[in-house]
């Protein structure tokens, strides 16, 4: 089981987050340099049908993250928008951005491949594009309005567990783009909400990772959760309320204005990302419902057991537990979805 570990920029957080957590130092390679970035890119055409174009123009954009991936897409008039990974390679300094550090190939099968990064040979930023009309070679450039307002990476201290968490911090659209992207998962089963949140939560935190370059903490609340789930689940399943003894859910940071505030990505509850205050009077609805412990943990964490370990990176054996889980609860999903029908 192959999982790409994804990541997003600049400055120490200074906020206040619910009582649970403050900011610290952090030292992820880019944790100064992430955010997003945009520029332009020219290339003449080097073979081709006489009727392409000869030389060709576009803008590119990308979304770094503290950990050096990035989300890149380029609009070319030849190959229209594509999107997908790449990478970042920082200076020895790591204070400034360059446009040298950037690294990615998009290829969208039968149309067209692109590859941009620093040709250390040639000495020279390289821009290249293969389409059907032809293959053109060129240069990019950065551009330099888009250095000027860094979104930037925090730190999370959680206090009930004693542990300082790095987290992502991005715009609002993105935000927006990052829980779309885990509301489109068919692999995860966000309406099992009787049981096995952990096997959810750490699906989502590998896809906004694997994704979108996304570093999410896992926000954790202990206690006594009780959720309504869909009707047509609960009238399957015969259980009209979900008890639970803890929720897990992916948090980031997201700059609204001149603030940033700590916002929850729960597809099982919301339709768009919330704040955490939000999130929480959620879990705490039902007048019955009480919270007993609530904490943040790096991503890897998997279930409160986690709680006080400081893990560096996903156990193999986690991940091959989460896919079994999830796996498992989307045929009880489907199962129970097909027993209404008949009735």
């Amino acid at each position: 089981m192959i999982f790409n570990r994804l990541f997003l920029r600049n400055a120490v957080l200074a906020a206040s987050l619910a009582s649970a957590c403050a900011p610290v130092l952090a030292k992820s390679a880019c944790f100064d340099l992430a955010g997003s970035y945009a520029g332009s890119f020219t290339a003449k055409k080097m073979e081709g049908d006489d009727n392409a174009a000869a030389e060709i123009n576009g803008t590119w954009s990308a979304e770094l993250g503290i950990e050096c991936k990035m989300t890149v897409s380029v609009t070319s008039g030849l190959l229209g928008v594509m999107s997908g990974p790449g990478e970042y390679a920082p200076d020895a300094s790591g204070k400034a951005f360059s446009a040298k550090g950037i690294r990615f190939v998009l290829v969208k099968l039968g149309t067209g491949i692109i590859t941009m990064g620093f040709d250390k040979e040639k000495n020279k930023q390289n821009f290249s594009l293969q389409a059907r009309g032809g293959k053109y070679q060129g240069d990019y450039r950065l551009d330099q309005d888009s250095l000027a307002d860094p979104v930037g990476g925090a730190v999370l201290q959680s206090k009930e567990n004693n542990q300082q968490v790095e987290v992502g911090v991005l715009s609002e659209a993105f935000a927006a783009k990052a829980f779309q992207v885990l509301v489109e998962r068919t692999d995860i089963p966000y309406d099992y909400l009787y049981n096995d949140i952990w096997a959810r939560a750490e699906m989502m935190t590998l896809v906004l990772a694997d994704n979108l370059g996304v570093v999410s903490a896992k926000a954790f609340v202990e206690g006594k959760i009780y959720l309504d789930p869909k009707p047509d689940v609960a009238a399957a399943d015969g259980r009209s309320e979900a008890g639970l003894s803890y929720h897990i859910a992916p948090a980031v940071m997201v700059k609204k204005g001149k603030t940033q505030v700590l916002t929850v990505l729960d597809p099982s509850l919301f339709t768009e990302p919330v704040p955490y205050a939000a999130w929480k009077a959620k879990l705490l609805a039902k007048t019955k419902s009480q919270i007993t412990h609530e904490y943040f943990t790096n991503r890897f964490a998997l279930d409160p057991s986690d709680k006080n370990t400081k893990l560096s990176d996903y156990r193999e054996s986690d991940l091959d537990d989460m896919e079994a889980v999830n796996q498992q609860d989307l045929r009880r999903l489907y199962v129970m979805r097909a027993m209404m029908k008949r009735r």
